[in-house]
Formats: structure tokens, C-alpha cells, sequence
């Protein structure tokens, strides 16, 4: 089992992001309303008991639309905020 607690990684997007945009996760599948919003995906905006936000994760690249992102994240020093 691979896990990532401190890092950069690729993820998939299911909109388009930007330096500074909120990071958030999707916790339950949210695909019937946005395309690709699967559990495990990320994106910006928020999805009202779909998605939480992650405090102190930052996008280190941009999208114009869903695809994949470079995201850095600190998970023990990290804040989680359902939406």
C-alpha cells in the first residue's frame, strides 16, 4: 500500500485550477453532476457534502480545464473542512 502523507503529486482535476485557487477532495462520488468527480478526485469548488477543503495544500501548476495538476501537500499539518 503506497501513501503519501508529505509531497508533490499528479493529480486529476475535474475542473480547471489556478495558483492560489482552494484545494479540495472529493469524499464521495459527485459524477452525475460534474463530469470525472469521483471519490479521490480533486478540484476547487466546493460540492456541498461531497468535497472537503484542505487548508495548507496549494496547486503548483494550472489547468484550463480538468486534467491533471501538480499539488503539494502536507497532510499532517494540514486542516480539513467539510463543505
Amino acid at each position: 500500500l503506497n501513501v503519501m502523507s508529505k509531497g508533490v503529486i499528479w493529480v486529476h482535476t475535474v475542473e480547471s485550477v489556478a495558483l492560489g485557487d482552494a484545494v479540495r477532495a472529493f469524499v464521495a462520488d459527485d459524477s452525475s453532476n460534474t463530469s470525472g468527480a469521483d471519490q479521490g478526485r480533486f478540484g476547487k469548488a466546493a460540492e456541498g457534502g461531497k468535497t472537503v477543503l484542505i487548508g495548507g495544500a496549494r496547486w503548483l501548476s494550472e489547468t484550463t480545464e480538468a486534467g491533471l495538476a501538480l499539488l503539494e501537500l502536507d497532510i499532517p499539518a494540514s486542516t480539513f473542512t467539510a463543505d
